[in-house]
């Protein structure tokens, strides 16, 4: 049986576009769906708010040696290397993108993933870990998703 949620929050890091663009696609099918979706971009997010979710959809992408996009460090110290964030109340999924010709493929989204592990979210699903080619695997995980939580 699928997991309810009432609010999904769809949070992307982008340098290119490529994490908005995916993040916004989410939306758009969690809206078809019936859900209530709030996107923000991180750059503009505080992470401490993050306390406050009910569910958290995080799509990131790494730049250089394993950064976040230059827009999101805020955001990535905050909820990285800052205080902790209480995530006990969290049900998240990460979705990183990155290239695999880097030594740190997909970093930043690792990163958030354990940050919000280790605050006590739980995970709606595992991270998903995307290469330069990822639309046959972002659709398969978008569908995975949306068989693993319903809106309530």
């Amino acid at each position: 049986m699928a997991e309810t949620i009432s609010k999904l929050t769809i949070i992307y890091a982008t340098e290119t576009g490529n994490s908005q663009d995916l993040a916004e696609r989410t939306a758009e099918k969690a809206e078809g769906l019936g859900f209530e979706v709030d996107i923000q971009n991180a750059a503009d997010y505080d992470a401490a708010d993050i306390a406050s979710l009910e569910s958290l959809i995080f799509v990131g992408s790494t730049w250089g040696e394993g950064e976040p996009p230059e827009s999101s460090w805020d955001f990535h110290d905050d909820l990285i290397e800052g205080d902790a964030i209480d995530c006990s109340n969290l049900k998240f999924a990460v979705v990183g993108l990155g290239d695999k010709e880097y030594e740190l493929f997909c970093e930043f989204g690792k990163r958030v993933d354990a940050a919000l592990d280790k605050n006590g979210g739980t995970r709606i699903m595992d991270r998903l870990d995307l290469d330069a080619e990822y639309e046959d695997d972002y659709e398969a995980w978008a569908t995975k998703l949306f068989e693993t939580i319903s809106p309530a």
